[in-house]
């Protein structure tokens, strides 16, 4: 089936107000298959519709289930309603969230939000908006149980977990790469122990589990043509995990120099006032829940998700491109050597992302 008939097909699957009149590919996202669909009426809204990728999320009723979870806690949330918008899912007209075509696919659908995203930014404006939207998300989410969520990838964020796949990619080396990286696994090795140490302070306890975003990238903010953040997107990842997560990977995104996939490495660093400017927006949103450890490795977390990052590249270039989206050959080592480059500049810059962090914590407690 062509791909126009094809989402026609799988969007009348659905409870749709309008009528089908077009789709696209949408989005620059590494896991699913994105379409924007338009409809004809100029009353009724546009919509997203996703082919989802069951090799990454293999339990989609758990997926789904965790995304519904969130959805309508934060809608039950009056805060939700001042400027913050809740991505809304479409049922089937069998009242389930997601329809499973005859080929076996997977597909969603959502009221698409219109709005502005970016995939790099050196608007302090905008940083402390994205700060300020990841912020009251979790803020928002605080009072929902952690444990009515399941991880819908067990061990997503576990050091542990991920270098344990790096070994076995490297030890297996099935495309025959190994050899050609050698700068950047002796990065991965160096690094393990004292990255640790996030890990071993959550395994005793010393950050609160929380429902937490896990994939808070920059462009997972739409804002709206004044500037103002109005939507954190993309939920598959929504799950128990510690706030170190959210804030380190929205620095890894929101305050470096460039692309994630960069190749000239002398563009790469990290920003820190779009730092500074993030973290205003964070703590001013959360700072009622933080407690004193999660303040003092704020800054430690963007060290430790900027490594994790760059061995799960370099665990998927192993594996031969299985996991992310590429667009070229080696598309996954110059990710991980621009991963590499901007936690060597955190690492250098780490004692003045603490102190800023102490600073505005301090400014706000003082009112």
């Amino acid at each position: 089936m062509k791909l126009k008939a094809l989402l026609k097909n799988i969007f009348e699957k659905f409870k749709i107000s309008g009528t089908y009149s077009g789709g696209k590919q949408f989005g620059s996202g590494h896991i699913h298959r994105t379409y924007l669909i338009n409809t004809a009426e100029l009353d009724t809204p546009d919509y997203i519709l996703q082919k989802i990728n069951d090799h990454v999320f293999p339990d989609i009723d758990l997926l789904m289930n965790n995304i519904s979870l969130v959805i309508n806690h934060l809608n039950s949330k009056k805060s939700n309603t001042q400027g913050f918008i809740a991505p809304q899912m479409v049922q089937t007209h069998t009242e389930k969230n997601y329809y499973k075509d005859d080929s076996g696919a997977y597909w969603r659908i959502l009221i698409f939000i219109p709005g502005l995203s970016f995939d790099t930014i050196n608007d302090l404006q905008i940083a402390y908006e994205a700060g300020k939207a990841f912020g009251n998300f979790i803020f928002n989410l605080d009072d929902l149980p952690a444990h009515f969520l399941k991880p819908v990838i067990p061990g997503f964020n576990s050091l542990t977990k991920r270098f344990a796949d790096f070994e076995n990619a490297l030890k297996n080396d099935v495309v025959k790469r190994s050899d050609s990286v050698k700068p950047e696994l002796e990065f991965i090795f160096d690094w393990f122990e004292p990255m640790m140490n996030i890990q071993s302070r959550e395994s005793k306890g010393d950050f609160t589990i929380r429902i937490t975003h896990n994939d808070t990238k920059i462009n997972n903010v739409l804002f709206n043509e004044s500037g103002k953040a109005i939507s954190v997107i993309d939920l598959d990842t929504v799950m128990p995990g510690t706030v170190l997560n959210d804030f380190g990977d929205a620095i890894r995104t929101t305050a470096a120099s460039s692309a994630e996939d960069e190749k000239d490495l002398s563009k790469i660093s990290i920003d820190l006032n779009i730092f500074k400017a993030f973290a205003e927006g964070f703590i001013t949103k959360t700072h009622k829940i933080l407690n004193p450890a999660e303040v003092d490795h704020l800054a430690l977390s963007s060290q430790y998700i900027t490594y994790m990052q760059a061995m799960r590249f370099l665990t998927d270039y192993l594996n031969g491109d299985k996991y992310y989206t590429i667009n070229y050959p080696e598309h996954n080592i110059v990710r991980t050597r621009a991963q590499i480059k901007l936690a060597e500049s955190m690492k250098e810059n780490q004692e003045a992302m603490h102190e800023i962090v102490k600073g505005i914590m301090h400014q706000i407690s003082a009112f």
